[in-house]
């Protein structure tokens, strides 16, 4: 079943893909963005808190997507690229936290309700507290946990759960390499059988075959899947051993 890729009309005056843009935009707005996250939430509760951290959010956020290319290098552009999530998340519960601020409104499951209020600005607790909050979008093991979340075990020892998520580290792993390489064969192959030399630009799931057609569909989609799993599996261990979250909050 030999895949032919026909490139849409004029698509040869357009520039290749491969030759990239310079980079005109600053790291800089994408790095204040996640900081002023952690000090909106860290920082002690005062008046007019709410619109000077709002505030400082969205203008850090609108001149993040000013400066959307500022870099060629997608492993250095991961971290900024779904932060969208976090930002508007903590967006949300600095404006529609009650008056005692988002220290009044969220805490964890087991420990003392608006825990957060007996921590001192920018101490550990409360910095642990804010990551775990902006980082948690599920509420997982908090009061606000959302519904359909499985139920975990009520007892699970931190040697036990470092050993599942390392053979789910080693699952996803293998996973994400093997979709991979189904990528390329499928995605990135040219019509004259050249491997990973296909332009980007040309890329589709159509195909005259049905049974190509249904593969490519069946391989587009796991991808994204095995690689996030690949990244939240292996964070999620240092972030039980440094008592961030529990082993529950991360099955």
């Amino acid at each position: 079943m030999a895949q032919t890729h026909t490139p849409p009309p004029n698509a040869f005056a357009l520039p290749a893909n491969r030759e990239l843009a310079t980079p005109t935009g600053s790291i800089i707005p994408h790095i204040l963005l996640w900081l002023i996250q952690i000090i909106t939430l860290s920082a002690p509760h005062f008046r007019g808190r709410r619109a000077l951290f709002s505030c400082a959010i969205i203008f850090l956020a609108i001149s993040a997507l000013q400066n959307s290319h500022f870099t060629n290098d997608a492993k250095n552009a991961q971290p900024f690229a779904l932060a969208w999530a976090n930002w508007l998340a903590t967006l949300e519960k600095i404006l529609f936290s009650g008056d005692a601020g988002p220290e009044g409104s969220f805490w964890r499951v087991g420990h003392d309700v608006r825990e957060a209020e007996a921590f001192s600005a920018f101490s550990f607790s409360k910095l642990k507290w804010a990551l775990v909050l902006i980082f948690n979008l599920r509420g997982v093991r908090w009061n606000y946990e959302v519904k359909n979340v499985p139920k975990a075990p009520k007892a699970l020892r931190k040697s036990h759960f470092i050993r599942t998520q390392l053979l789910s580290f080693e699952y996803y792993f293998l996973m994400a390499d093997i979709m991979s390489n189904l990528w390329i064969r499928l995605y990135y192959t040219s019509p004259a059988g050249t491997v990973g030399q296909l332009d980007s630009k040309y890329l589709t799931i159509l195909h005259p075959d049905w049974r190509w057609r249904l593969t490519k569909t069946l391989i587009f989609g796991p991808l994204p899947y095995y690689f996030m799993n690949v990244q939240y599996t292996l964070l999620s261990i240092p972030a039980v051993l440094l008592g961030m979250s529990q082993p529950q909050a991360c099955l």
